[in-house]
């Protein structure tokens, strides 16, 4: 009968060390010879009455290998039970004996997940943004469609620039140690274009000359680039009416301008919540993590940053572009080492507090994310008829409500801010 030993040879290292009966091990060992001897074929003889010691000699070393990767095989994992351990998927195997006749020793090198002492939430301090869209966050959005729909038309030769206007220009480009880049044809549409550049353009006419300098990076990195404008036509925009016709044009079966706020705000508010959910699990995430501090299993981390850098250099090759060299090794060190952590603190907390996601939770959720869509009851049957998408949904509940749980625990500051700032923040 197999016997098990356990040593611990690090804070999560675990070391069992298997010991298999050496009948168990020439049982298997005959087993082999005897599947090799029935399909054997050696010259001078008939397939299957090879005799026993030829095919020892001529087959015998193979044999044992067989027999001995199969006693591991089927052993590992009943050793691996009997620790009641949580252990980290890949191991190491290091035979230590292996002889017919003698009992087969073997050790298993495994790491165990770490078991998370839970800090006391309350000690945790954590700013929760709140955010409320009004009125004028909707005129905003709005107006942005309408622009997003303008048309451009050529103004009088004295019009001076506007805000939303777009401009044909002749822009020379000179940087030190460069030739310089012209472009005859260039075109700068202001209300797309950083409010720092847009704002040069505000309030002149075409034909006037201007130059500005652009500074980016810092110490040896810094680049200074001069900017000479000729400004050669300037178009004037001209907004669409907030009329039935417009909202079909954007794809809207709204015919008033009440419904059509109301649609924008629904839209806003769906954007909202999902920017204020996402940014305040961020908040506990980083507040988690930073209160705990525990061993993580080294060489279970380094696999999988092996496996993640080898995809990247996959990827890298079909791009032609070198995705490790610019990210590094550390990169992914750091994002997989810390996505583990907060998963084992995860882990722990649901277990702790008895967290579980319920049919309704679910239900809700796909319901919330359905309402995006215009056919919104057939994207709730699809998406809980299809087990991995329901799945994934399924996960997503069950970190909002950790999420839910630990702000319902900790020192919590509201921070409000506006819809404008909060979408900016998450650009």
């Amino acid at each position: 009968m197999m016997q098990v030993s356990i040593a611990n040879t690090s804070e999560l290292e675990r070391v069992f060390t298997v010991t298999v009966p050496a009948a168990d091990l020439t049982a298997a060992y005959d087993k082999v010879l005897k599947k090799i001897a029935k399909m054997a074929k050696v010259d001078g003889f008939r397939k299957g009455h090879v005799p026993q010691q030829m095919i020892q000699r001529l087959y015998g070393s193979s044999a044992f290998s067989e027999a001995v990767e199969k006693i591991v095989n089927e052993n590992t994992p009943k050793a691996l039970e009997e620790g009641k351990l949580k252990l980290a998927p890949n191991f190491g195997i290091d035979i230590k004996k292996a002889e017919l006749g003698q009992d087969f020793v073997y050790d298993v090198v495994a790491e165990e997940f770490p078991k998370v002492n839970v800090v006391d939430l309350g000690s945790l301090e954590i700013e929760k943004l709140t955010c409320d869209v009004s009125d004028a966050d909707v005129d905003n959005v709005i107006e942005k469609i309408r622009l997003q729909n303008g048309t451009f038309t050529p103004a009088e030769d004295d019009y001076q620039i506007g805000p939303n206007d777009r401009v044909k220009v002749k822009l020379t480009i000179t940087q030190e140690g460069k030739d310089p880049i012209v472009n005859d044809n260039g075109v700068v549409v202001l209300f797309a274009a950083p409010k720092a550049v847009a704002e040069k353009y505000i309030g002149k006419k075409a034909g006037e000359k201007f130059d500005f300098t652009d500074e980016s990076g810092e110490g040896d990195n810094k680049i200074v680039r001069k900017f000479d404008v000729e400004i050669k036509e300037v178009q004037k925009m001209n907004l669409p009416e907030l009329n039935e016709a417009f909202f079909k044009s954007v794809g809207s079966k709204d015919q008033t301008l009440e419904s059509f706020k109301t649609e924008v705000r629904n839209n806003i508010e769906r954007e909202k919540n999902y920017l204020v959910l996402s940014k305040n699990a961020t908040a506990v995430r980083e507040a988690l993590l930073k209160a705990h501090e525990f061993a993580m299993p080294v060489k279970f981390i380094d696999k999988r940053v092996e496996e993640v850098l080898e995809e990247a250099k996959k990827k890298a090759a079909a791009s032609q572009k070198d995705a490790v060299n610019q990210h590094g090794k550390e990169y992914y060190q750091d994002l997989i080492s810390s996505s583990y952590k907060y998963g084992f603190i995860v882990d722990a907390i649901i277990e702790n507090n008895e967290i579980k996601v319920t049919e309704d939770d679910l239900k809700s959720k796909v319901q919330e994310i359905a309402s995006a869509y215009e056919d919104a009851d057939e994207v709730v049957k699809y998406y809980l008829s299809n087990p991995k998408i329901k799945n994934q949904i399924e996960e997503q509940c069950r970190e909002q409500k950790v999420v839910d749980f630990v702000l319902s625990k900790a020192n919590v500051k509201e921070n409000k801010i506006d819809f404008n700032t909060l979408a900016a923040q998450t650009r």
